[in-house]
Order: C-alpha cells, then sequence, then structure tokens
C-alpha cells in the first residue's frame, strides 16, 4: 500500500504570505485601492483620447474625467509624463466644440507646473491655441482664453507666449470682439484682461502689444465695458493694462495720444472703488512724464477749472497710502511744466500741510510768482477782489512754509520785488495784513534792498488804508 503524508493548510497570514509585515488585518485600506484604479485609470483615458473612430461624446467624457483628476499634482506629472499635452493639441482641432473645449482645459490644467510649460514649444500647443483664440463657439475661445491666462502666469510661460508670437493675436482676438462687446463674450474678454495684465508686467511681453491699437481700443473700453456685467472688475483690468502698458516709452506716447489722462479721470472720483483710483492715477503718474502728457494734466474744462488736478487733490485727502503716494508723484510730474506747478499750487495752497507735503520749500518762488505785480494793478493799490481769495491762501502758505523752515526765507528773498508784491496786502481789507507785515519784517530784515523797496511803496504808493494800518505793526519800516 502506497503511503501517504497528510499536510495540514495554515490559515495564519504570516504563513501564506511572509512577504507582509504585521499588524495584520482583514480590513482593506480604501485609499490603497483607488490610488490603484487611478494609477491606471491615467494612462487607459489617455489612451481613449487617441481611439480614431471614438465619439465624440465618448472622448468629450474622457476628457472631462482627467479636467476633474488634474486637481493634484501628482496626476498632473502624470498626465504630462504620458504625453496628454501633444493629445490634446491635436484635439483642439476637433469637430466638436466640447472636446475643443474640454481640451484647452486640460491644458490650462497642466500649465501650472514648470514641467508642462516646458513641453508646451515641443508639444506644438500654442498653433492650435491661437487659431482657436477666435473659435465661433464662445464657450471654446474663452476656455482657451483661460489657458493663456494660465500660461502667463509666471515668468517662463510670458516668455513662451512672446517667443511663440501668441500676444498679437490675442490682442487682435480682444480688438475684434471689445470694439462692439456682447454680454455673452463678457467672460472670455476677462480672461484676455487679465491675460494682459500678466505680459504686460515685462517689456518682452510690452512691445508686441504696442502699435497694434489695443491702447485705443482699451480707453474705449472704459466707456463700451459699460454695457456687461462685473463693470468694476472690467474697469480694474483695463485701468491695470494701460497702466502697465504705459511705463513703457512707447506707451506713454500711445497713451498720450489716445488721451488716456482724460478717458481715466472719472476713476479719480470718490465713487470709483480705491482700487480703480489707485489705477487712474498710476496711468496718469506714468504719462504725465511726457511733456504731452503734462498738457494734458493740466487743461482746464469749459469753465475754467483744471479737473484733473482737482481729482488728484482729492486723492491726497484719503487715507489709503499707495492712492497718496500716486497723487503726490502725480503732481510732482505736473509741476516740472512752469503752467503745471503754478496750477498746483493753487489747488494746493487750499491745504497748506499737504502744500507743504509734496513740494515743500519748493513752491516758495510760485506762491510769490502768484501774487500779482503792481503794474498789473487796475488801480493801485487796490486787490482785485475776485482774486483775492487766491492771493490771501498764498500769503497764508507762505508764512506757514517760511516759519517752518529756515531756508525758506532766502528763497522769497530770489523773488524779484517780494516786499512791492506783499505791500498792498498790509490793507485791513486784505484779510491777511498781519500775514504780509510777519512776512515783511523777516524778508526786510534780512534783505535790505526789498526794506528801500517796501519804504518807497509806502511813501509813494500806499493809500490811507494801508497807511493807518501800519500802526498795529510797529518796527516794520
Amino acid at each position: 500500500m502506497q503511503s501517504f503524508q497528510k499536510y495540514n493548510v495554515s490559515e495564519f497570514l504570516k504563513d501564506r504570505h511572509p512577504y507582509l509585515d504585521p499588524p495584520f488585518t482583514s480590513n482593506i485600506d480604501p485609499t490603497q485601492v483607488t490610488l490603484a484604479v487611478f494609477f491606471r485609470k491615467i494612462p487607459k483615458l489617455a489612451a481613449c483620447l487617441e481611439f480614431e473612430n471614438l465619439p465624440f461624446h465618448l472622448r468629450t467624457d474622457a476628457l472631462h474625467t482627467l479636467n476633474e483628476l488634474v486637481s493634484h499634482q501628482e496626476t498632473k506629472d502624470t498626465m504630462i509624463q504620458i504625453g496628454i499635452l501633444k493629445s490634446c493639441a491635436e484635439l483642439l482641432i476637433s469637430e466638436s466644440p466640447n472636446v475643443r473645449k474640454e481640451a484647452a482645459l486640460l491644458i490650462g490644467g497642466l500649465v501650472t507646473l514648470m514641467q508642462g510649460r516646458s513641453l508646451l514649444i515641443d508639444s506644438e500647443v500654442f498653433p492650435p491655441l491661437q487659431d482657436k483664440l477666435v473659435d465661433s463657439e464662445t464657450s471654446v475661445r474663452t476656455a482657451v482664453a483661460w489657458t493663456l491666462k494660465r500660461i502667463l502666469i509666471s515668468r517662463d510661460g510670458v516668455d513662451r507666449i512672446v517667443e511663440t508670437g501668441t500676444v498679437p493675436t490675442m490682442v487682435k482676438a480682444f480688438i475684434k470682439y471689445a470694439n462692439a462687446p456682447k454680454r455673452e463674450n463678457k467672460d472670455y474678454l476677462i480672461e484676455l484682461l487679465e491675460g494682459f495684465v500678466n505680459v504686460s508686467q515685462y517689456d518682452n511681453g510690452i512691445e508686441p502689444m504696442l502699435g497694434t491699437g489695443l491702447t485705443k481700443c482699451l480707453i474705449g473700453f472704459l466707456t463700451f465695458g459699460n454695457s456687461l456685467d462685473e463693470v468694476d472688475r472690467i474697469n480694474q483690468l483695463t485701468l491695470n493694462v494701460i497702466s502697465n502698458m504705459s511705463a513703457n516709452h512707447n506707451g506713454k506716447s500711445e497713451a498720450c495720444e489716445g488721451m488716456a489722462i482724460e478717458a481715466v479721470g472719472r476713476f479719480l472720483k470718490k465713487k470709483a472703488t480705491n482700487e480703480q483710483r489707485k489705477l487712474a492715477a498710476s496711468v496718469i503718474m506714468s504719462v504725465s512724464i511726457a511733456l504731452d502728457g503734462k498738457y494734458h494734466a493740466v487743461r482746464c474744462n469749459n469753465e475754467g477749472i483744471p479737473v484733473i488736478l482737482k481729482r488728484l487733490y482729492s486723492l491726497l485727502l484719503t487715507s489709503v497710502k499707495d492712492i497718496r503716494d500716486n497723487a503726490k508723484q502725480c503732481f510732482l510730474n505736473i509741476a516740472e511744466l512752469p503752467e503745471g506747478y503754478d496750477k498746483s499750487v493753487i489747488i494746493l495752497s487750499k491745504n497748506i500741510p499737504i502744500l507743504d507735503e509734496v513740494f515743500g520749500t519748493h513752491c516758495i518762488k510760485s506762491l510769490a510768482r502768484l501774487l500779482p505785480k503792481l503794474s498789473s494793478y487796475k488801480n493801485p493799490p487796490n486787490i482785485d477782489s475776485n482774486e483775492l481769495p487766491m492771493y490771501q491762501r498764498c500769503i497764508k502758505s507762505l508764512r506757514f512754509l517760511i516759519d517752518k523752515y529756515e531756508q525758506a526765507v532766502n528763497e522769497a528773498i530770489d523773488t524779484v520785488n517780494i516786499s512791492q508784491k506783499l505791500g498792498p496786502f498790509l490793507a485791513e481789507s486784505s484779510g491777511v495784513s498781519e500775514d504780509a507785515a510777519h512776512l515783511l519784517k523777516k524778508i526786510t530784515s534780512k534783505c535790505s534792498h526789498n526794506k528801500e523797496i517796501l519804504r518807497v511803496f509806502i511813501a509813494t504808493i500806499a493809500d490811507s488804508d494801508i497807511k493807518r494800518n501800519l500802526v498795529r505793526f510797529p518796527g516794520l519800516v
């Protein structure tokens, strides 16, 4: 009889699977199963994209599923490694708008990684993106604009967009749909504007935007865009692009030609958002560096009021530092024009501490220059009552600055015949006789020439009102 041996099969996992480490459990870790499925899922879905006869709706589903998985960096990396960018570039020319849209969105999801952006040119993504930026389907071109914006978030992305000549295509697309904006194109235009904000942060990004008519279009869009929803956001983005472009030398010229300062002036008002006010001031700050920009800034309306300067002054009254800094620099730029200096001083003299903050002692000569020469009086020494409020502000400002800064009196002395200009204001009717006398004492104590001019003025020109009031100021003459 043949012998036989009975074997007992172990029921323990450590005997059946010696490679497993304790502790052992009968519970299955669901995350391990999920990861195993996902690791196989991405290559399978990627393979589906390349099936020639796959129905459009199934191809769309595959792309949509991949878009849902693209939120994790690991899955993005896997997709990039297996060449999904190349597949998406080919699908951008699909006959199905849904396939084109999902393909564009998937590219936009992958370009947040450096690995993805580095393969954009080799994967030949840009030609179909440029072509579909003016796709007949709004959803497709919006997705393409969103993708380009995502590429432009990084510096190397800007370089690739510029290198491939995509910026002019974006500009043409924007001009095409912005000149007569429709509500259905709102999101599309916003995506393009956000892309322009990113690309215009760099000189090599600005250059392809110049000479295209974009600046003129953007300035007009500040008005046309009011017909769209989210108008505040649209205006803010538009102002941001104009501000960035006008930082470039040629960009300033285009902004001047397009009357940018007048166009952005309404965003200096209180009803505009703080961000809009800051950006509007930034545009004026950049454009007013150019000579034509200075002239535009000091231009008066039909009532003779320099509107831009008055609105810039209102910005100096806010507590927002960035807004105040921009407005202050605007005044400093505009003041390089003599007319701009005088008009700025007239407006800022309404608030002497702000005048001091912006110009300091540099405005002494301008304040003195604004006082009338004796030869300009119709009936000397009687002061023109229409101009008296402005003259009063100038004299009070002069007193404040000369009292605060020791060297300021020397600036005043350099003004020709300053004591003769101040003489008529010794009359009590001027409302600033005490201030005028205080200034004259300081000036004549340091300058014998002005002391002699004042003596001659009182002896030959001063009327009874002035002479009677001199009793209040002993030692003046």
